[in-house]
């Protein structure tokens, strides 16, 4: 009995060792200390002295991050002979090296300070290794558009010291960039052109942005490109006109190119897009079996270019339909003579 109340000490006591890396005070500029980043005094080996044969990796980092997003990665030591272990882990600005995002718990991890993670307790190693799930959200915006991991960790062996046996591991990530942040997006109708207007907060390797249109949300065209300001931490505002003749409801979205080629979408936006003028208007022009008339109401006659009349019709719709899988290929002319007697012409081809 004696034997076993020994050996609980000892592991309570190789705990406690382990666990005292979270009451460490402020003496580098940072609460702490000992996670290796910039301005920390030191890391886990400067009290876990062995050189130690293990290693520490973060797993699942992005290799973009996004505002205000969050992201699940993991920690993990590897030392065989390691009993126990603790870790530390902050996210730095890239530029100043300031705190950033939130850690978030998950019952075996707290915060120690802002923006700082730590072990819960100390936990044991199984086969070698020992991990723990961090979870980080992203700030809304950052400096320098860049964010940089640091963390450490240690691996006791359990014997109730600090010397010969407990290592101390360290590791960063390279800076990690904010892709393009779209602060806004809209479109909207002027005279007879649809005016995208968008801006953005910050930019890192931003080539451009493809406009892409639909006329039901499903299916895509890119219908012109906006070159990107490449790198910018300040807000730019990009216009595109689309002077296309559109009738109806038309969505819109932004493809944004990296100079890597890697993109993203931004959010689908739509509007209905009315004539306020009233002159005729076909669509599609060149036509295929049929087509779209507006501002069309009265006698449509349509001819071919020798001037003789091919087809009339009564159209008593702003808005109708008009088949012409009967017409043959070529250039024809529409007229419409109103109920007030006024002629108005188009032209359009097969």
């Amino acid at each position: 009995m004696k034997q076993k109340i020994y050996i609980l000490f000892i592991l309570l006591l190789a705990i406690a060792t382990i666990s005292s890396i979270e009451g460490i005070t402020n003496s580098g500029g940072r609460n702490g200390n000992w996670a290796n980043a910039p301005g920390d005094s030191g890391f886990c080996g400067v009290c876990h002295t062995s050189a130690g044969s293990g290693s520490i990796t973060l797993t699942g980092v992005p290799t973009s991050i996004v505002p205000n997003q969050t992201y699940n990665m993991t920690l993990t030591i590897n030392d065989p002979g390691a009993v126990v272990g603790g870790f530390q882990i902050v996210a730095t600005n890239g530029s100043n090296n300031a705190l950033v995002g939130s850690f978030n718990t998950d019952g075996e991890t707290k915060l120690n300070s802002t923006s700082r993670l730590v072990q819960n307790a100390a936990k044991a190693f199984v086969g070698g290794s020992v991990s723990w799930n961090v979870s980080w959200t992203a700030p809304a915006t950052v400096g320098s558009n860049q964010v940089q991991f640091y963390y450490a960790g240690n691996a006791a062996n359990g014997n109730g010291g600090n010397g010969s046996g407990d290592n101390g591991y360290a590791g960063n990530t390279a800076n990690i960039p904010l892709p393009v942040e779209l602060s806004a997006f809209s479109a909207s109708q002027s005279d007879e052109f649809i005016v995208l207007k968008w801006q953005t907060s910050t930019e890192v390797n931003n080539k451009g942005f493809e406009i892409q249109h639909s006329v039901n949300g499903k299916k895509w065209e890119a219908v012109g490109f906006v070159e990107g300001k490449g790198n910018s931490f300040e807000n730019n505002n990009y216009e595109y006109i689309d002077d296309r003749e559109l009738i109806g409801k038309q969505y819109y979205r932004l493809k944004q190119i990296d100079n890597n080629g890697q993109f993203e979408y931004s959010k689908t936006i739509n509007l209905v897009i009315e004539y306020l003028n009233k002159e005729v208007v076909i669509f599609p022009n060149p036509v295929d079996n049929q087509f779209t008339i507006i501002n069309g109401k009265g006698t449509v006659t349509i001819y071919n270019m020798m001037g003789q009349p091919i087809k009339s019709l009564i159209i008593n719709d702003v808005r109708d339909i008009i088949p012409v899988g009967d017409l043959a290929k070529g250039q024809y002319i529409l007229e419409v003579i109103e109920e007030d007697g006024n002629r108005k012409t188009k032209r359009f081809v097969k």
